[in-house]
């Protein structure tokens, strides 16, 4: 995205537009399994 030009210079950003963001996540767990140790 550019933040800023003028005749000499560009300023582009190259973030994610989520990046700093604080994000949540709704998830649904179908299956457990159990691990043996070996």
């Amino acid at each position: 995205m550019v933040k800023a030009f003028d005749d000499e210079q560009v300023t582009i950003d190259f973030n994610h537009p989520l990046a700093g963001k604080t994000l949540s996540f709704e998830v649904e767990i179908f299956e457990v399994k159990a691990i043996l140790a070996s």
